[in-house]
């Protein structure tokens, strides 16, 4: 069945600079990111497609509140996230990003 919350799962890893592509693949059923990468200062990149394979998920609040190196955020990250519900906070205190991609919460 897989996880279903990975909610805090890499909070406050203040050393994480990337997150590998496919990460969450192998977990359909996940239904909370809520502050997954929350506070990870360092971190300066979100792959796309990082949770395609997640369509179940209803929480991506504070999923990556505090990240002040990310600059960007991919195209189309959560096209395949139907069911969300919160996205409160979601990139708060993201201090070096320069743009938001048209339609990221469509």
């Amino acid at each position: 069945m897989g996880e279903t919350d990975f909610s805090s799962c890499f909070y406050y890893c203040t050393s994480l600079t990337s997150i590998p592509e496919g990460l969450f693949d192998n977990n359909p059923n996940v239904t909370n990111f809520g502050s997954c990468f929350n506070i990870c200062t360092s971190l300066e990149l979100i792959p796309t497609g990082l949770f395609d394979n997640n369509p179940n998920v209803t929480d991506f609040s504070r999923c990556f509140s505090s990240c002040k190196a990310i600059t960007s955020i991919p195209q189309g990250l959560f096209d395949n996230n139907p069911n969300v519900t919160d996205f409160s906070s979601c990139f708060s205190s993201c201090t070096s990003l320069t743009s938001i991609p048209e339609g990221l919460f469509d």
